[in-house]
């Protein structure tokens, strides 16, 4: 229900759609002290404008925040993981120390372990970027897409107005 809250908030129109197939999702608490963000990235075509967003929630399923950034002309691997860039640098300088990253692209989770999946443009601040997640408790895991609805959301709302929004 909360999702239903957030959707709402940014004014976003959605119709359900009845179920063709219904799979449990199981939600399993969070350690405590650990912050987990949803993320999403899409962009317009294989190369178009480009947005990334994502939400936070703490161990109590407590909702933090939610940010949208347009990042300009790039592919979708690059918007999903740019947003894993900004959010890992941007938590370890502001002093979070567990933190755990949700993603629908199981790709790019392999770039954690094989950099070669990453773009040259953007493949010297991946290497910069890693070393940080050994200073924290860090987690990174894949969900589906139909349980990244709300980060999904934001994307699109990112596409639509192609703007910055931090709440």
């Amino acid at each position: 229900m909360e999702e239903f809250n957030i959707l709402k908030r940014l004014m976003v129109h959605f119709h359900l759609l009845k179920p063709t197939l219904i799979k449990q999702d199981n939600w399993y608490p969070l350690a405590r002290g650990f912050i987990k963000c949803n993320m999403d990235g899409g962009a317009e075509g294989s190369l178009g404008h480009a947005t990334c967003g994502g939400l936070f929630r703490d161990s109590s399923k407590t909702f933090l925040g939610e940010f949208v950034s347009y990042i300009g002309i790039k592919t979708a691997l690059h918007a999903k993981l740019i947003i894993i860039m900004r959010v890992i640098g941007h938590k370890h300088d502001a002093g979070w120390r567990k933190l755990w990253l949700e993603c629908d692209s199981k790709l790019v989770l392999n770039a954690f372990g094989n950099t070669q999946i990453v773009p040259w443009d953007i493949c010297g601040r991946w290497r910069h970027c890693l070393p940080l997640c050994s200073h924290m408790y860090f987690l990174h895991s894949h969900i589906y897409r139909e349980g990244n609805q709300c980060a999904n959301k934001l994307v699109g709302f990112g596409l639509k107005h192609k703007i910055l929004y931090k709440w």
